[in-house]
């Protein structure tokens, strides 16, 4: 279905009259290396819901623009929580330097080697911290569905994770 040439030019005034104001207030509420993500994002809410906007839209695109920044927020916030945890656990070892740092590009090698539907399932649990339910609705399956999705994904991982040990292991060996 093709949006209407009136849905265009209500979403080009609406981007014309609006976006110097959603972009200040976004400049004050969160760090400047998000501001252009969160006016995108708050003209893309916009976009869908382009026919239903109020009289009073720039009042209403703030409210998108906040609750966009919350989100965005939170997210960062949890990949910086799971960051540091990551970083605390690698601490804690007796593994060394060397040891840690084949460990973590075994990780980021596993990782580009999965499919982007294996690395979405895993980042909405892990990262972003979503239960099946709410990690479903992200991707508009059921809560079955994604756990299956995420049960393979996991799978996927161990094996080029079991895989790349095994590699490192060979290798090591060869260099003795």
């Amino acid at each position: 279905m093709q949006p209407s040439d009136d849905y265009h030019a209500m979403f080009t005034a609406l981007w014309v009259d609006n976006s110097p104001a959603v972009r200040a207030f976004a400049w004050r509420r969160c760090p400047s290396s998000m501001v252009d993500d969160v006016v995108a994002e708050t003209f893309t809410v916009a976009w869908r819901h382009i026919g239903e906007v109020p009289s009073e839209a720039r009042i209403w695109l703030l409210g998108c623009a906040r609750r966009v920044i919350h989100t965005q927020l939170r997210s960062r916030d949890r990949y910086l929580a799971l960051e540091q945890r990551v970083a605390d656990s690698s601490t804690g070892t007796t593994a060394g330097v060397d040891e840690q740092a084949i460990a973590r590009s075994m990780m980021q090698q596993a990782w580009t080697q999965l499919s982007e539907d294996d690395r979405e399932a895993l980042a909405l649990a892990l990262w972003d911290g979503l239960d099946s339910a709410q990690a479903s609705a992200v991707l508009g399956c059921t809560a079955l569905a994604f756990r299956a999705r995420l049960s393979r994904a996991r799978r996927r991982m161990r094996a080029l994770l079991q895989a790349g040990d095994e590699t490192s292991i060979s290798t090591s060996d060869n260099h003795r």
